[in-house]
């Protein structure tokens, strides 16, 4: 294993000594300085803290932390300035418990909910997730409109929306409409939402190899008229995501 740390090719070495697709390690390298991409590497082999994100629609953060330090569970808040996280320690089979079960919290990566956060859909916009399973950003977007509005979740395999629904369900929400469809297929049932002066909001969150064959070349068909105005993208070769808006006041 020593023997790794002497590779003089960078990528090579990276790759080997942290376990890393050299793809990635060559997408990383792209965009960052050698010791960059090392921290990045050797932190994707750290085992996460579970976080979850507390459902605003049933219970309070506070409210939360009691009931759950009640039950000898430990809650900490994040160090960086998120709302509605928390870092939980001293928990087995979280999915098992009361709380969980009534839908006062989701079990969601932090970085994952913040393009919830940096979309910041209002109460009642209708906003279109065209990548939405298993629903953990779908349903906070829906958390993040009170309840109010209309979220259509789409998935091209109808199991997976399944799953949304039943997310859904569990957290009490009910704004969500699925829909078993293929975001790499355009659809003219966008101009007609434009016409109708409503507010759309486009969410495309997927793995790296799916926006590259299907996405790519769907958002350019989508933003060839410069009618949608991109709000926040990320390259980030372990996970790309766009947000994509059309201003729209309501009708």
């Amino acid at each position: 294993y020593e023997e790794f740390f002497k590779i003089e090719d960078d990528i090579e070495r990276i790759s080997k000594t942290t376990s890393m697709p050299k793809w990635i390690v060559e997408e990383l390298m792209k965009n960052n300085e050698i010791k960059k991409v090392e921290e990045i590497c050797k932190n994707s082999n750290i085992k996460p803290k579970i976080t979850i994100r507390v459902n605003s629609l049933k219970i309070n953060k506070q409210e939360l932390i009691k009931k759950l330090k009640e039950k000898g569970i430990e809650c900490n808040e994040p160090q960086e300035k998120v709302d509605d996280f928390l870092i939980l320690e001293k928990i087995k089979n979280i999915e098992n418990i009361d709380e969980f079960k009534k839908g006062y919290f989701t079990i969601q990566d932090i970085s994952a909910g913040q393009t919830a956060r940096i979309l910041n859909p209002q109460p009642g916009e209708l906003v279109l997730d065209a990548c939405s399973a298993p629903g953990g950003k779908t349903t906070y977007m829906a958390e993040l409109m009170k309840n109010k509005g209309k979220i259509e979740a789409w998935d091209i395999h109808e199991h997976r929306t399944k799953l949304v629904e039943q997310n859904a369900q569990r957290l009490g929400i009910n704004i969500i409409e699925t829909k078993v469809k293929d975001a790499s297929l355009y659809d003219e049932k966008l101009k007609e939402l434009i016409n109708g002066k409503k507010t759309v909001i486009v969410s495309i969150s997927e793995t790296y190899d799916a926006y590259n064959e299907a996405l790519d070349e769907s958002y350019s068909i989508m933003l060839e008229d410069d009618e949608f105005t991109v709000l926040f993208e990320s390259n980030n070769p372990l996970m790309s995501s766009i947000v994509v808006v059309l201003p729209v006041p309501l009708a």
